[in-house]
């Protein structure tokens, strides 16, 4: 009987004991789970609910480790054909090397004078007209020489305008009429929605001599149509 009691009482001792140290899971606002005693102060790093701290993840690219590609992505403006990290860095680096060779820098320089349609020289005038595109701003430097036998000037390029009521274009130019050169600025000026150029002997539409020389020089920018 005395044993019984004895073993008992052990028992019970025992159980008393570990129940008493005994620390519960604490889960609160950090990445790391820690047993923490009753009544003490809290400290460290603890786990964050719906998260898992960058030290448990096994990176890299081999079997069972955890890449790129396997992390997903919300794309908000539908920016990305998939929703991986991995297929989001290789779409910006083909986005890079697009804006990269159509970067100002890099866009050659085009001579459109063969082509352009140029009215009012008689002839054909000496046209040097270059532009440039890059995006959908269009670069423009003109140089047109000869005999006038008409009041009016234009010429043509491959790009309309953008359809806006503010994407009309205003140039200033240098110029010769009726062989004598002026020291007052023409004025190159595009309409909305259109490819033709009008030329003008002054800011008001002036208009050109029929008969003699008639140069005109300048250069200008406008957008162009999507």
């Amino acid at each position: 009987m005395k044993k019984i009691i004895v073993l008992l009482l052990i028992l019970f001792t025992s159980t008393s004991c570990f129940a008493a140290e005994r620390r519960p899971l604490v889960f609160l606002s950090s990445p790391r789970a820690e047993e923490m005693p009753i009544g003490d102060t809290l400290s460290g790093d603890f786990i964050t609910i719906n998260s898992i701290g960058d030290i448990h993840i096994n990176w890299g690219v081999g079997p069972g480790q955890v890449s790129a590609v396997d992390v997903p992505i919300v794309d908000v403006d539908g920016h990305f054909a998939d929703n991986n990290v991995e297929f989001g860095i290789d779409q910006n680096a083909d986005d890079i090397v697009t804006l990269q060779a159509g970067d100002l820098r890099n866009v050659a320089w085009t001579d459109y004078g063969g082509t352009s349609t140029i009215v009012g020289w008689a002839a054909t005038p000496t046209a040097n007209i270059w532009y440039k595109k890059v995006g959908n701003l269009v670069f423009v430097i003109f140089n047109i020489n000869g005999t006038s036998n008409a009041t009016n000037a234009t010429f043509t390029l491959p790009y309309t305008t953008v359809n806006s009521a503010g994407a009309r274009m205003y140039g200033s130019t240098r110029f010769t009429d009726n062989g004598a050169g002026s020291t007052t600025p023409g004025l190159s000026y595009m309409e909305v929605n259109t490819s033709t150029v009008h030329l003008f002997t002054d800011w008001v539409t002036g208009t050109w001599t029929n008969i003699n020389g008639k140069v005109i020089r300048g250069q200008f920018w406008y957008e162009a149509a999507p």
